[in-house]
């Protein structure tokens, strides 16, 4: 797919690339508008799409609730980054523009996992400076409005463009989806969780890369 193949006009090998997997893990991720959870459906089409990734390609993977973190630092270890993604749990908020910020700052880091060293640059390499980094792109998969974190989806977007990083979204779940929460007086109630597509339309745009809409897990696989 488009996804898994970034593109950029530099002399760097393409096996060195990039993918950076932003999984949404906010507490809107349990609604099960999408079959059987958001969360579950979001984790099984990112685990069949490790499969797509050509095996040169480093994949790593960025959780976000009401903090951004890096679950798995890049690498060339599909089994790694499989279980990274079962061990996501949902809950809390959704800093989405941290995630963007922090995905970015993931794929420049160096190996740390697996036995595939980066080669070393030849001497035509040299000297060539910001696009001669290793391209990389971003697939962030999420439900939420940003609600948390200290960053802004748009700016984070504006900045991956500045790297020329391409940021892939998916909205994930229906305009009817909601998930039961114990309010502070212990009372059960029923909050709406639609997908906030326009944001994530936006950032896609700003990148230069797609916006897709997957209303079930069906629809979610396909993209």
């Amino acid at each position: 797919t488009a996804i898994a193949r970034p593109e950029r006009t530099t002399q760097v090998p393409r096996e060195q690339a990039t993918v950076i997997l932003v999984m949404d893990v906010s507490g809107s991720m349990n609604a099960e508008d999408v079959e059987p959870t958001r969360l579950v459906a979001a984790q099984e089409a990112a685990t069949a799409f490790l499969g797509d990734i050509p095996e040169g390609f480093r994949v790593g993977i960025v959780s976000f609730s009401q903090y951004a973190a890096v679950a798995l630092p890049p690498t060339h270890d599909r089994k790694l980054a499989e279980d990274a993604l079962l061990r996501l749990r949902a809950e809390g908020g959704t800093a989405m523009g941290d995630a963007i910020q922090l995905a970015l700052d993931a794929a420049e880091e160096p190996e740390q996992f697996g036995a595939q060293p980066t080669p070393e640059p030849s001497p035509a390499d040299e000297g060539e400076g910001e696009s001669n980094r290793p391209p990389s792109v971003v697939l962030l998969l999420s439900d939420g409005f940003n609600t948390a974190g200290e960053s802004d989806p748009v700016r984070a977007a504006q900045r991956a463009a500045e790297l020329g990083v391409k940021v892939f979204t998916v909205a994930l779940g229906t305009p009817t989806g909601f998930v039961d929460v114990i309010d502070d007086n212990g009372r059960l109630q029923r909050v709406q969780v639609p997908p906030d597509e326009r944001t994530l339309q936006t950032v896609a745009e700003i990148t230069d890369a797609q916006f897709f809409s997957a209303l079930s897990g069906d629809e979610l696989t396909s993209v």
